[in-house]
């Protein structure tokens, strides 16, 4: 049914979460499944972003999209279609999965949507995307390499969508869910063994990251230990942070939680103490 209510919920699907990223195009549609679940007659207007995981990052980072026109990456214009084809064929396996949990969720190509120019988004026409909206859809958008009118092409991660989105849409967006392969930050990594504490809380200020503490606000980058190499080319953890220094709309409620836990983001949703990051930014 169509709907007014202008306030607007975005879920991140992390391709962390549903993703193995050391396994090319590999997908744990239990995962998508779960989160599906928990999002069946969700009472709120919802938008999806979902990143590349295993898809889209292998081939953006093996042919250098991220930089645009290159020496030394092969052949790019494959590379850039390539990339293309791996995020349009994961998209439409996630799209999938919401519909059989009754959830109308519509792709949108995030690369008919967006133009850069030199890396920043210069052009955003989100029209189609409000007006989803106002029949009660679910648009469905993803990262994706795009074309970048002075380097020929890029990529359009989904932290940038996400910010795009808040700053643009005639709707209100009041809460971003970032779901993870974990609960939120940690001070080391969870997943190499135990010891590792759970950050409650991290501020934005300024462009960027601190970690409030009895003894003063400590650098996030300070707090937590940093991780190997990796093939995501948007910047990881760090990096979804700091593009959301950029929502004009200082207010929005930001939760980083486990999207793997199949109780987690109905928990958050309800309003119950689910274990996570809360996001702010100060003014």
């Amino acid at each position: 049914m169509p709907t007014t209510e202008k306030n607007i919920t975005i879920i991140k699907l992390g391709g962390s979460c549903f993703s193995d990223k050391k396994v090319p195009r590999s997908l744990h549609v239990d995962v998508i499944d779960g989160v599906c679940k928990q999002l069946e007659g969700a009472g709120f207007p919802l938008i999806v972003v979902h990143g590349g995981g295993s898809y889209g990052h292998p081939v953006a980072k093996r042919y250098g999209i991220h930089l645009g026109w290159q020496e030394g990456f092969g052949d790019q214009s494959a590379g850039f279609c390539e990339t293309h084809e791996a995020m349009v064929e994961l998209n439409h396996a996630i799209v999938g999965q919401c519909l059989k949990h009754g959830i109308p969720a519509f792709a949108v190509q995030t690369s008919a949507v967006f133009l850069l120019e030199g890396g920043a988004v210069s052009s955003a026409r989100l029209d189609a995307v409000d007006a989803l909206l106002d029949q009660g859809l679910v648009p469905v958008l993803y990262g994706d390499a795009v074309v970048d009118t002075s380097r020929g092409f890029g990529i359009m991660s989904g932290d940038a969508i996400i910010v795009e989105l808040a700053n643009r849409l005639k709707h209100r967006v009041d809460r971003i869910v970032y779901l993870m392969d974990v609960d939120g930050l940690f001070d080391k990594d969870p997943r190499q063994g135990p010891g590792a504490r759970l950050i409650p809380d991290v501020v934005i200020e300024g462009g960027e990251l601190f970690v409030p503490g009895e003894a003063g606000p400590a650098r996030l980058e300070d707090v937590v230990q940093q991780g190997g190499a990796s093939i995501d080319v948007t910047g990881g953890i760090i990096g979804k942070l700091r593009a959301l220094a950029h929502l004009e709309d200082k207010e929005v409620a930001i939760n980083l939680i486990c999207g793997r836990n199949r109780s987690s983001l109905a928990g958050l949703i309800s309003g119950a103490p689910v274990p996570c990051t809360r996001v702010s930014i100060k003014r």
